[in-house]
């Protein structure tokens, strides 16, 4: 059996120690994240106690630093410090599509807040809108669960492709969820619309069971 020397058993104890220190101060980051203490947040980051620390560390539950900016509520006195944060842990590369382990995203918990400001500066940053999380649910599904007919316009203005619209829990779509005569119920019926000439230009392309879904829906409604 070898000898231990002191040595080593010191490098042993100094590896752990750094550990421990690198696990503190990512919990540390979540904790004022959480509370969006913005002036915290930045000060931790650029401390020379932070450069080997992981910005995208995740606490058991998936919870990252951005996840938990984007889903807190917590008051605060600048309406801008929220953005100001998202920006500051995207400079230092934070994962914008990094979920928790409901495969919730900051886009998601964003949209389900209301806050238009972080989707819009979310999207601008390559957030991805079709995301699903564990229910089934997109940011896109939120909007009209929420009747916020601004945020749906941003979401959709922002597609490059033709999304899913129905949910892979309850099997329902977003008909089944818009607020009959509000203003997101005559932006799908626009959005249907520009599916149906899609589907008539590129012929096969856009035929898979959703759009189709959502046409079928669209043609019953006007009818």
């Amino acid at each position: 059996m070898g000898n231990c020397t002191s040595q080593s058993l010191n490098t042993v104890e100094n590896s752990s120690s750094k550990r421990q220190t690198i696990f503190g101060f990512s919990r540390e980051l979540l904790y004022y994240c959480s509370l969006k203490k913005k002036n915290k947040i930045i000060d931790l980051i650029n401390s020379n106690y932070f450069n080997k620390c992981n910005i995208n560390f995740q606490c058991g539950n998936g919870w990252s630093p951005l996840l938990q900016v984007c889903q807190s509520t917590y008051q605060i006195h600048n309406e801008n410090d929220t953005q100001q944060i998202i920006k500051f842990l995207l400079f230092n590369g934070a994962d914008i599509n990094l979920s928790n382990c409901m495969n919730w995203t900051p886009l998601i918990f964003s949209v389900k807040n209301n806050d238009y400001k972080s989707v819009k500066l979310l999207i601008e940053n390559g957030a991805e809108i079709d995301y699903r999380n564990k229910i089934g649910f997109t940011s896109i599904m939120y909007a009209i669960i929420n009747n916020n007919d601004k945020i749906l316009v941003l979401l959709l203005a922002n597609l490059s492709y033709h999304v899913s619209f129905m949910d892979t829990c309850y099997d329902k779509t977003i008909w089944d969820y818009v607020v009959k005569k509000s203003k997101c119920e005559a932006i799908l019926n626009v959005y249907a619309r520009k599916c149906v000439k899609d589907i008539i230009k590129n012929e096969n392309k856009y035929l898979c069971k959703d759009i189709l879904n959502i046409i079928c829906k669209y043609l019953a409604f006007i009818q």
